[in-house]
């Protein structure tokens, strides 16, 4: 229960782990390896970086909490960011707990920005797909909005909510990339949070990916409990943006509308 409460609270903080990525990642150590010595904190976490450690925090706000994930994944930043921007398709990924995740338009969000019922949205979406890249321009700023729906044990509702995706791709040439979000409707008090993806170290085939979500879920459920599964399931997520990233190198780019 403890971690599937997080995985209601953001879409990447519900991912989970695979063995195969595991294995893509584990660190080998040996006997005859030489401890490194460093200069300073700064050093060592890049030194661990690149071993592939991934580095969570979290904390707590005047109401709710707050967490953040680093990590390199082995891929092109605009891998790594096309597999953030195409919600249609995280239903693939198979995330424990997600019932339902696709991109919603302003008409259907004008509907809905004032229920508390999951049932209103799915009368006001009716059978439409909409696009998630319906808006996005090549090198610029573009937004969309989502709806995550997800499966809570009993006795927590189940978690519904809507986000305002604000995404920068102006600095894209240099492999840079950044989405922000907040929270627009659902049943859950308030989300934002913000994504960062540049190459590691320069190295335009691997990206540093730093994620920062500040959330409360407005039900009755003590902090240290979100906190705890904030820092259990950041590095599940991540193993799994790792492994989907290795996918999505193999298939081929969509085409951008010019600005």
């Amino acid at each position: 229960m403890k971690k599937r409460l997080l995985l209601a609270l953001s879409v990447l903080a519900v991912l989970t782990a695979g063995t195969g990525a595991e294995a893509l990642y584990k660190v080998k150590k040996t006997a005859e390896a030489a401890k490194p010595v460093f200069q300073n904190a700064a050093e060592e976490k890049l030194y661990r970086l690149r071993q592939g450690e991934i580095f969570t925090d979290g904390g707590y706000l005047k109401k709710g909490v707050w967490g953040t994930m680093e990590g390199v994944v082995q891929a092109p930043p605009d891998i790594v960011w096309r597999l953030f921007i195409y919600a249609n398709d995280w239903k693939k990924y198979g995330l424990p707990d997600l019932i339902d995740c696709r991109a919603v338009n302003e008409a259907v969000l004008e509907q809905v920005k004032d229920t508390k019922k999951v049932e209103d949205f799915y009368k006001a979406l009716g059978n439409q797909v909409i696009d998630p890249v319906e808006h996005r321009l090549s090198r610029s700023q573009w937004e969309n909005d989502t709806f995550q729906f997800f499966n809570m044990p009993w006795p927590v509702s189940d978690k519904w909510f809507v986000i305002r995706n604000s995404a920068d791709e102006t600095r894209s040439a240099e492999g840079i990339y950044k989405t922000t979000w907040e929270k627009k409707a659902g049943n859950i008090r308030d989300l934002h949070g913000e994504l960062d993806l540049e190459p590691f170290e320069g190295n335009k085939n691997a990206t540093y990916l730093r994620y920062h979500v500040e959330t409360d879920p407005g039900s009755a459920i003590p902090r240290f409990l979100i906190k705890w599964g904030v820092k259990r399931s950041f590095p599940a997520a991540m193993v799994v943006i790792r492994r989907e990233s290795v996918k999505l190198k193999e298939r081929p780019a969509p085409l951008l509308k010019i600005q």
